[in-house]
C-alpha cells in the first residue's frame, strides 16, 4: 500500500503497547544528532555508548552521501550498515554497498532540465560522487557543510546524458519562497514518478518513489527480526517524517517543524540542547534500567532514582545528575605536554584545575557542579601529587560512580625525548630523588600504565611540538570545534566618523547604489526591508556580495591554520546606515549558515 503524496508506506503494521522496548534507533544528522556547530556532544556519545552497551542498535538515517556520514559513525563508533541519501543508498561501514535504488536515466534526465529551468543552484549525485557546474557562495556552503568535495563539470545535461545510469538524489538550492514555489511545480509536473522532500526550507531533496528513510528503516529492522514498535526514530524535518511515522517511537526534535511535531509520538529538546540524549535517557536507557531493576531501584544500588524533592533523575547506573558537566582529566608522562594541553583546554573555554590531589577529584566536581553555570571542566591529575597519586584509582571510582565516567586524555612521549626536553628546560623531574632520569620514567611509566589503559584518547607527543600538539588535540580532542571557536566580529561603519581601528579587513562599499537619495529610504537602515531590497536589487550588488563571501569564506580557514582565533571585518559606507548595513548582515547569515561563529556590530547607525 502507498501513499501517493509521499512514496512511502501509508499504514505501517500496529503499535504494541506504550512502554518503551527500544531495540533499534535510527538518527538524522543535520539539526537532529548534530547541533549547531555540526558537533556531537559528549553527553550525547555517553547516552549512545550506554545503550549500545544494553544490546540497543544504532544508526544514521541522513540525506547526506555515504562519505559525508562516515565520520560521524565512526565517532560512535557505528559497526551496522548507514541509511544514506534518503534511504537511496544503505551502505556498511567499510564500504560495501547493501542497497542502491538510482532514478531511471531518462527520467533523471527530465528532472534535470525541469530544475535547470529555474535557474537555480543544482546538484546531482550519482552513487557517492556529487557534481554541479559552477561553484557559488550556495555551494560553497553546502560543501562545508557535509564536507565532501565537488565535481565541477562543464554541462551536467552532457555529463548525465553520457552515462547509463540514473540520478541518485538531486538537490535544488534557493531561497525558501523559491523552493516552495518549485516543490508545487515539480509535483505537479512528475506526480508519483520522483519523490521530492524538504531536508531545509532552503534545500529540495529528489529521488525515486520507493526510497525513503523510513522504508530502507523498515528493511533493518525486519532483517534484524526488530519489530516496529522496537523501533526509535529520531529527526526534524519534512524528510525525516515517513522515519518518524514508521517507528513505534517517532521522535522530533523540538527545533523540528511543526508538520513532524504533529506525527511524532515524542518531542525532545532541540539539536543545541542535546535533545537526542534528552531521547536516548528518557527512553531508551530508563527502559533498559526498569528490566535492570523492576522495582524502580537504579541498577547501581544506590537506592532510587528520586530527589529529595521527589523528581525523577536521569542516571545512567549511578546516580547521575541529568545537568550536563563536561568532564575530562588530563594526565601522562612528566614532560609529556601536560601544561600545554591544560592550555588548549583553557582557550577551548574550560574551567581548569592543575594538579589536584586525586581523593579531591569527586568533592571538586561536587562542588563545580553547584555553582551551576561551568559546564566544562578539565583537571590535570599526574604523578606531581607524589604519593598522593597513589589513591587515584579509589578516587576515580568515586567520581565514576557520582558523575559517569569522565572523559581521559593521557600525553605520552619516549624516554629519550623526555630526557632530552628536561635537560633542555632544566626542570627537575617530580621524582627526581628516586634515582636516575631514564630509571625514574620508566617507573613513572610503570605506576601510570592503568590509566593509559583507562584513557580514551592517547596522545604521542614525541615529534610534535607545542603547535602541533594543539593541532592534534583539536582534531582528535575537541574535533570540529575549531572552527567554531574562531569568531567573526563584522562592523558597519561610516567612512565619513572614521575608519574602526581593530579591523583586519576593510571593505569599502560606498561604490554601490546610495538609498540615501531615494524618496522613503533616507530615514530607514540597512536593518529595514525596503533598505535591503533596494540595495540587493541590482547586480553589482548580488556580484560583490558573492565574491566577497567567497573570498572569505577561502581566507578564514587559512586564518584558522596560522592560529588566528578571531578576525575583525569593516564595511564601510559613506553614513554608515544603509549600503554597510545591508552588506554587513547579509555576511553575517552567510557565516552562520557555513557553520561560522560571527557577531555584528552597526556603529553608527543611529547617527
Amino acid at each position: 500500500m502507498t501513499n501517493p503524496e509521499n512514496k512511502w508506506p501509508a499504514a505501517w503494521p500496529a503499535l504494541p503497547a506504550d512502554e518503551p522496548d527500544i531495540r533499534l534507533v535510527a538518527l538524522d544528522l543535520d539539526d537532529t544528532l548534530l547541533n549547531d556547530d555540526l558537533i556531537i556532544t559528549p553527553r550525547t556519545k555517553k547516552a549512545i555508548q550506554a545503550a549500545r552497551e544494553t544490546g540497543v542498535t544504532v544508526t544514521i538515517a541522513t540525506g547526506r552521501v555515504f562519505e559525508s556520514a562516515l565520520p560521524y559513525a565512526r565517532e560512535l563508533d557505528i559497526d551496522v550498515p548507514l541509511i544514506t541519501f534518503q534511504g537511496a543508498m544503505v551502505v556498511a561501514p567499510d564500504g560495501q554497498v547493501i542497497s542502491h535504488r538510482p532514478m531511471d536515466r531518462e527520467v533523471s534526465l527530465e528532472i534535470l532540465d525541469f530544475l535547470l529551468s529555474f535557474g537555480y543552484h543544482v546538484t546531482l549525485y550519482i552513487k557517492d560522487k556529487l557534481y554541479i557546474e559552477e561553484t557559488s557562495p550556495e555551494t560553497d556552503r553546502y560543501r562545508a557543510r557535509i564536507r565532501i568535495n565537488f565535481n565541477v563539470v562543464p554541462s551536467l545535461k552532457e555529463m548525465l546524458a553520457a552515462r547509463t545510469e540514473g540520478v541518485t538524489k538531486f538537490v535544488l538550492m534557493a531561497e525558501e519562497e523559491q523552493i516552495k514555489e518549485a516543490l508545487v511545480v515539480f509535483r505537479e509536473r512528475f506526480g508519483d514518478r520522483a519523490q521530492a522532500v524538504l531536508s531545509k526550507p532552503t534545500f529540495l531533496e529528489i529521488s525515486r518513489p520507493d526510497t525513503g528513510k523510513g522504508v530502507a528503516l523498515a528493511e533493518m529492522a525486519e532483517a534484524m527480526g526488530i519489530d516496529r514498535g522496537q523501533v526509535m526514530a529520531v529527526g526534524d524535518s519534512p524528510n525525516d517524517l515517513d522515519m518518524i511515522t514508521y517507528a513505534g517511537w517517532g521522535v522530533c526534535m523540538a527545533n523540528g517543524v511543526d508538520s513532524v511535531k504533529e506525527k511524532a509520538r515524542w518531542i525532545t529538546a532541540s539539536n543545541n540542547d542535546e535533545g537526542v540524549a534528552v531521547a536516548f535517557e528518557e527512553l531508551v536507557l530508563k527502559s533498559a534500567y526498569r528490566e535492570a531493576d523492576p522495582a524502580g531501584v537504579d541498577p547501581a544500588g544506590t537506592g532510587s532514582n528520586e530527589t529529595g524533592s521527589g523528581e525523577t533523575m536521569i542516571t545512567d547506573g549511578g546516580g547521575i545528575p541529568d545537568e550536563n558537566l563536561e568532564i575530562w582529566i588530563i594526565t601522562g608522562l612528566s614532560g609529556a605536554g601536560k601544561t600545554n594541553a591544560i592550555r588548549a583546554f583553557e582557550d577551548w573555554n574550560y574551567l581548569c584545575i592543575d594538579n589536584l590531589p586525586p581523593a579531591l577529584l569527586a568533592d571538586s566536581v561536587a562542588m563545580i557542579r553547584a555553582a551551576g553555570n561551568i559546564r566544562r571542566l578539565a583537571l590535570g591529575v599526574d604523578i606531581r601529587s607524589q604519593v598522593l597519586f597513589d589513591g587515584l584509582m579509589p578516587a576515580l571510582e568515586e567520581l565514576e560512580k557520582r558523575e559517569g565516567k569522565p572523559n581521559i586524555l593521557f600525553l605520552d612521549a619516549d624516554a629519550q625525548t623526555l630526557i632530552k626536553r628536561f635537560k633542555e628546560t632544566r626542570r627537575r623531574h617530580p621524582l627526581a630523588s628516586e634515582g636516575e632520569l631514564v630509571d625514574i620514567i620508566q617507573a613513572e611509566r610503570g605506576r601510570l600504565e592503568v590509566m593509559r589503559e583507562k584513557a580514551d584518547v592517547i596522545i604521542d607527543t614525541s615529534n610534535l611540538k607545542p603547535k602541533d600538539l594543539m593541532e592534534t588535540m583539536e582534531r582528535r580532542v575537541y574535533s570540529g570545534q575549531r572552527k567554531n571557536q574562531f569568531k567573526v566580529h563584522i562592523i558597519s561603519f561610516g567612512y565619513k566618523y572614521g575608519i574602526p581601528m581593530d579591523a583586519d579587513l576593510l571593505m569599502d562599499v560606498r561604490f554601490l547604489p546610495n538609498p540615501h537619495y531615494v524618496d522613503g529610504l533616507q530615514e530607514l537602515t540597512g536593518l529595514d526591508a525596503p533598505v535591503r531590497d533596494f540595495v540587493m536589487r541590482y547586480e553589482v550588488s548580488r556580484e560583490f556580495f558573492n565574491r566577497f563571501s567567497s573570498l572569505l569564506t577561502y581566507l578564514i580557514p587559512k586564518y584558522i591554520e596560522e592560529g588566528k582565533t578571531s578576525l575583525v571585518v569593516g564595511i564601510g559606507c559613506t553614513g554608515g546606515r544603509h549600503r554597510s548595513v545591508t552588506l554587513a548582515e547579509k555576511l553575517r547569515d552567510s557565516l552562520t549558515g557555513t557553520g561560522f561563529s560571527a557577531a555584528i556590530h552597526h556603529r553608527d547607525i543611529n547617527r
